[in-house]
């Protein structure tokens, strides 16, 4: 508020402690370029609760209270919106900062936000009408989607070199247990062929076997994935960062479920086939 031609005002903690004064002190002002004079009481003191918060960009102190650089400037000075529509104080800068929320943001997006945010400003800028007064905007959002589309990257063909190592070691081990199967059958076989067992049965008996071993893992591997996915979540650094997965079981889980669970069994028959021929 405006009284008696002073301007109550708040300052910043820092700034009142460096200047040795505080509430009740009336500050003269003066305007180095009009040579205009004001008078200010201090009627309080206030300490942003974090400099990191995005408010605080607006301040050249950010939030400090105190900036240094050819010279020190103390501020800044919080007064009554009305005061600054009062025409008591000269002109100057007006700033604004946007914000969005990216809750809801996903990957396939970024093109289209990087578009929006580059041409955005330039559009905002050159609308001059609508503001009055000469408009700058900028914004590091594309700079910070070009880094994060990077990080992505690297991310997923890290992801994709584990999986594919996982993938090599699964089959493998598949593999090595058919073979070890095919082993152990390799007498009940024999003597099923010396009595005159088919071809077709001893590779349906194989198969019988080798389903009863792949359809209960088709059938757990993509119930236990969305669990096992969000405990790896909460237990990882995802969950410090807010993320949250979709780890519902999908069409896409399902029917890699199934042409898995379809590889396996076709891994453990394949050598009963092998000695069927024989």
């Amino acid at each position: 508020a405006r009284t008696g031609g002073t301007v109550e005002t708040a300052l910043p903690e820092e700034a009142a402690r460096r200047l040795e004064v505080g509430p009740g002190t009336v500050l003269d002002l003066s305007d180095r370029l009009t040579d205009r004079h004001l008078k200010a009481r201090i009627t309080g003191v206030y300490r942003p609760v974090d400099t990191a918060d995005l408010y605080w960009r607006l301040d050249p102190a950010g939030g400090r209270g105190v900036r240094t650089v050819a010279f020190t400037t103390y501020g800044p000075l919080l007064a009554d919106p009305a005061v600054l529509a009062s025409g008591a104080l000269s002109p100057g800068d007006t700033s604004w900062l946007g914000t969005a929320d990216f809750t809801g943001f996903t990957t396939d997006r970024m093109d289209a936000l990087r578009a929006a945010a580059t041409e955005g400003p330039k559009a905002l800028a050159e609308n001059r009408t609508a503001f009055g007064a000469t408009v700058s905007v900028s914004t590091a959002l594309p700079a910070v989607l070009d880094q994060t589309g990077r990080a992505l990257l690297v991310s997923r063909s890290t992801l994709l070199i584990v999986a594919v190592q996982l993938v090599l070691l699964a089959a493998y081990a598949l593999l090595l247990v058919a073979r070890l199967l095919s082993a152990e059958r390799s007498g009940e076989t024999a003597l099923l062929r010396a009595r005159g067992g088919s071809r077709r049965r001893i590779a349906g008996l194989a198969a019988t076997e080798a389903l009863l071993l792949a359809l209960p893992a088709a059938l757990a591997a993509p119930l236990l994935s969305g669990p096992l996915t969000r405990l790896f979540a909460e237990r990882s650094a995802l969950s410090s960062l807010g993320v949250r997965l979709d780890a519902s079981p999908s069409l896409p889980v399902w029917l890699v479920a199934a042409v898995v669970a379809l590889c396996c069994a076709a891994a453990v028959v394949a050598p009963a086939l092998a000695a069927g021929d024989g």
